[in-house]
């Protein structure tokens, strides 16, 4: 198990989705069919991972590490685009918590926050965020 994994599956409880508001899915958004995706009153988030960095020691790698995750917005109503990233900055920016597996966030970082209100020809709208977390696993 890694930080990115227990995220993953942090993300997934229904406590987390009642906090954001729609659904995150991990690395790619849901399909319908082949082609488009599947599109909630609210719309949906997608997350990837960009960086995973342990912190090393003079006894190796140490029980300390920092991430960084993109999430992408994606939504048909622009409101929505504007505020439901908000409910994800208020849930982990500056917050310390317990993701279960014996890791915990230390904190979180907004690092960017794109705000991409161009639409595209299924007037789709996305918006960008991009959060660094510095997490400690308890148990090495």
């Amino acid at each position: 198990m890694n930080f990115f994994k227990q995220l993953c599956i942090f993300q997934n409880t229904q406590s987390f989705k009642d906090a954001i508001g729609v659904d995150v899915y991990p690395a790619k958004s849901p399909q319908a069919g082949l082609l488009r995706p599947t599109y909630t009153a609210s719309g949906y988030a997608v997350f990837n991972l960009v960086l995973d960095d342990h912190t090393l020691s003079h006894q190796g790698v140490s029980n300390v590490g920092e991430c960084m995750v993109q999430y992408d917005f994606y939504s048909n109503v622009f409101s929505d685009i504007q505020t439901i990233p908000v409910n994800l900055i208020d849930l982990y920016e500056g917050i310390k918590q317990d993701i279960g597996n014996d890791y915990e966030i230390n904190y979180c970082k907004l690092e960017t926050d794109l705000q991409q209100n161009n639409q595209d020809l299924d007037l789709v709208y996305r918006r960008t965020l991009d959060f660094t977390f510095r997490y400690r696993l308890s148990v090495v």
